[in-house]
């Protein structure tokens, strides 16, 4: 008798950047041609490591960890980018932004829209990359913030992409202001709402002094 033939692989990846994401997070993963590696993903004066596959991150896991949908409201816009070793800032627009992959706009139980549950993905992240993976936020300007207070909407005091200074240079900006996310900040001049900060701690997730 002829021997049985060989089980098929896997059918390629797709190409379409949408199709390939969706594909190398496909959960479990069964797939011996798909890499996990944590890479690092800064904003503001964070740079937390977040995992990605074949160099695919995932938008829902940067917002889960940063809060940006909590903070910033409406149709605010992201981006990230791909600072070269040594460059600080993109004044002149040259630092190249990395590939992004647009699905399903996220909608809560009740078909409210949902940020933090839109369908984003970021290809072409490298863990050997020598440079900085910096994530940026454009404000809807008729949407706003949406962190409220006692004394109304937070108003952030600068700009959260930090382009005019380095890139998770902490010593630069000092901690940055951990109220946003769940930490009363214990400097004035870092805190983007002194008066407010143990409020907008709470609203970030603070449970209050134990």
């Amino acid at each position: 008798p002829e021997p049985a033939p060989e089980p098929a692989g896997p059918p390629p990846l797709p190409t379409d950047p949408l199709e390939y994401a969706r594909a190398v997070w496909k959960d479990p993963i069964e797939r011996d041609d798909i890499a996990v590696a944590k890479i690092k993903v800064h904003y503001s004066s964070y740079k937390n490591e977040f995992e990605t596959r074949n160099g695919v991150v995932k938008w829902t896991d940067i917002d889960e960890e940063y809060a940006i949908s909590f903070v910033f409201k409406g149709d605010f816009g992201t981006r990230l980018r791909a600072f070269p070793e040594g460059v600080r800032s993109n004044h002149d627009g040259s630092v190249p932004l990395q590939q992004k992959a647009v699905g399903a706009r996220g909608e809560d139980d009740e078909g409210a829209r949902d940020a933090s549950l839109d369908e984003v993905y970021w290809l072409g992240l490298k863990p050997d990359f020598a440079g900085k993976y910096a994530l940026e936020v454009d404000e809807d300007e008729v949407a706003g913030l949406g962190v409220e207070t006692k004394s109304g909407p937070l108003v952030l005091a600068e700009n959260p992409n930090g382009v005019d200074i380095p890139i998770g240079d902490v010593g630069a900006r000092g901690e940055g202001c951990s109220c946003l996310f769940g930490n009363p900040c214990q400097d004035q001049y870092v805190c983007k709402n002194w008066a407010n900060r143990f409020e907008v701690a709470k609203a970030n997730g603070w449970k209050g002094f134990s």
